[in-house]
């Protein structure tokens, strides 16, 4: 009885951590806000309060992120068996010629990583998020970050790989998006409506129509079809605004 209430984290253990993880949290929703306004040159942050950050992002990120969670988890879940005692793999030839060559793989990791980001399409956002979470997720691994509320190893694995991903991801997924609307693969665009000072072309042809980029409080912002010019109204000078949704798989790749 009493080794099973000293495995149970005391308040003292978790409670900076539930500090730490709201501050985290809202770090992940501004990754995702930085990761697409800012694109079309708007600073989103103008127009919202704190509330804001995890309401525009959290449906977004998370429901998109619940895929790679899943994926995770089960790659962990079948791995389990196959997995060697802790440290032992380092005593394998394989790991004693890794360990040697641990320098070089890692200058090698961080160039590459670093070439990708610089040249990549937009499409590298789909693996950079991995390829910048795996080393924060060794360091946090060799640190036994939350081993004092997390003792179990396979639960604590899951855990840091899961959160060492989901900050990079939000960001990503955000370049992602802006990079779909850019590119005219998936977008929503104005139909009809009337909104103030803004002509709204025929949008019966593609290069005519007018994005719409989405809404911040009493603001609603919109891509001009030149594909540079973003335009900001207050919400109570548009009226019945009429929404479609364009989405395609076929598009060119801008780098944002």
């Amino acid at each position: 009885m009493s080794n099973q209430t000293e495995n149970v984290p005391s308040k003292e253990r978790v409670s900076p951590y539930i500090y730490f993880g709201s501050v985290y949290f809202f770090v992940v929703g501004v990754l995702y806000l930085w990761g697409y306004w800012p694109t079309f040159g708007i600073n989103a942050l103008e127009y919202m309060n704190l509330t804001d950050t995890l309401k525009l992002a959290a449906y977004p990120v998370v429901s998109s992120f619940l895929f790679v969670a899943i994926g995770v988890v089960v790659a962990e879940v079948i791995g389990i068996n196959r997995a060697l005692a802790p440290g032992a793999g380092r005593e394998t030839p394989v790991g004693r010629l890794l360990n040697r060559l641990a320098p070089f793989i890692a200058i090698v990791y961080a160039l590459l990583t670093l070439a990708l980001l610089a040249y990549g399409p937009a499409t590298k956002w789909l693996v950079l998020p991995a390829l910048f979470a795996a080393p924060i997720y060794l360091i946090a691994q060799r640190r036994r970050i939350l081993a004092s509320v997390l003792p179990n190893e396979a639960a604590r694995t899951l855990v840091l790989l899961l959160l060492t991903m989901l900050a990079t991801y939000a960001y990503g997924y955000g370049k992602l998006d802006a990079a779909a609307v850019l590119d005219g693969t998936d977008y929503r665009y104005l139909a009809g409506g009337t909104v103030e000072g803004l002509t709204i072309p025929d949008p019966a042809k593609p290069g005519n129509r007018v994005k719409y980029l989405g809404q911040i409080n009493d603001y609603v912002f919109f891509l001009l079809p030149d594909n540079a010019t973003s335009v900001v109204v207050r919400f109570d000078k548009t009226h019945a605004l009429q929404l479609r949704r364009y989405r395609s798989w076929i598009g060119s790749n801008s780098s944002p």
